[in-house]
């Protein structure tokens, strides 16, 4: 597939949908402003925070005004993909033994859980593939490892002394990572059936740059963080050896997100955190589609919906609280705001 890489137009930010205002529990909600918004549908799982509480994640309609929330706090789900068996969801718990963290499946607000990975020090980035493997970066003896998780137990696949993190799978099952075995962060490939395939680790990536969050897109397209032009930014490689294209931008990049067909790219960024923002890409031409945010409101933490019609994403007005914006990622439109006064809610997820 042909990836041109242009500057961004600076598309002019779409205007937003009125906020849906949720009441906090124990009173009722008013009527929904987005009532006349596109019809969305599925599931969010979001994160709320309340003043002096732990975060806990939470069920809403995307056009909805009603949180069903879990009864025990400090619950974070991992991302999510269409298909998925179940949510893989973080739980941290701070007590007289101190920090641990586990790796538990969530069935939903008051469910009882079920321990896929036992208290560690710290437990990131869970992550399915199309085939549902279930692997997860923690923590043994002070060192970043990456363990695959599922019925028959825990088995470790990527051990280093410097650390292995941040993994997700490619589009053909393969597992792909960040590692710093040379000093800096450097991306590499682990296949599937590493016996069938010929061999193990490969390397993808060798700048004296770090090269970070890796991403592949449906269609076999490599997307990842690195600051090897001297500002981080989201570089784009067809394949094992090819040259890195960064995407044309003077911002200062955070995040990245492939659609579904893997025809768009959705880039986190901004000059400051106070004017973050999401830029749609179409990656067979290199021209913005669409910016979301900016100035006016800043966007960040995106989720496309399984047909990659909508963008499910963390966004905040200067005057409020962050809340979570649906957004049509063909127009840039805001179809629909949920927004809890005097409370957060960040970091969405689409039910699979």
């Amino acid at each position: 597939m042909a990836v041109l890489l242009a500057a961004c137009g600076g598309a002019a930010a779409p205007s937003p949908a009125t906020p849906v205002q949720v009441e906090p529990e124990g009173g009722d909600p008013p009527e929904s402003s987005a009532s006349t918004a596109p019809t969305v549908s599925g599931t969010l799982l979001v994160h709320r925070n309340r003043p002096g509480e732990a975060p806990r994640l939470c069920e809403v309609a995307p056009a909805g005004s009603e949180l069903a929330c879990d009864t025990v706090s400090g619950r974070f789900a991992g991302p999510t993909r269409p298909g998925q068996p179940f949510i893989a969801a973080i739980e941290v718990v701070e007590d007289a033994a101190g920090h641990r963290e586990r790796l538990v499946r969530w069935d939903g607000p008051g469910a009882p859980v079920t321990e896929l990975l036992g208290f560690q020090d710290q437990v990131r980035d869970p992550a399915f593939s199309a085939e549902g493997r279930l692997v997860v970066a923690h923590m043994v003896d002070g060192v970043s490892v990456v363990s695959e998780v599922g019925g028959e137990g825990t088995e470790r696949l990527l051990d280093h002394p410097a650390g292995t993190f941040e993994p997700s799978f490619g589009a053909d099952g393969a597992l792909l990572v960040a590692a710093s075995r040379d000093g800096n962060a450097e991306l590499y490939r682990l296949a599937a059936d590493p016996a069938a395939d010929g061999h193990g680790l490969v390397r993808l990536t060798e700048e004296p740059a770090d090269d970070m969050r890796p991403r592949e897109s449906s269609r076999g397209l490599l997307g990842f963080l690195s600051d090897r032009d001297g500002t981080r930014r989201v570089w784009l490689q067809a394949r094992q050896g090819a040259r890195a294209i960064p995407v044309a931008s003077p911002d200062t990049h955070v995040d990245l997100a492939f659609s579904p067909d893997g025809d768009r790219l959705a880039v986190v960024g901004g000059p400051a955190p106070s004017e973050v923002s999401v830029r749609i890409v179409d990656l067979s031409s290199g021209e913005e589609r669409v910016r979301i945010g900016g100035a006016s409101f800043t966007a960040e933490q995106p989720a496309w919906s399984a047909d990659g019609a909508f963008i499910a994403l963390t966004c905040r007005r200067p005057d409020q609280p962050p809340g979570v914006c649906v957004v049509d990622s063909e127009t840039g439109d805001v179809v629909s705001e949920i927004v809890v006064p005097g409370e957060e809610l960040w970091l969405p997820r689409w039910r699979p």
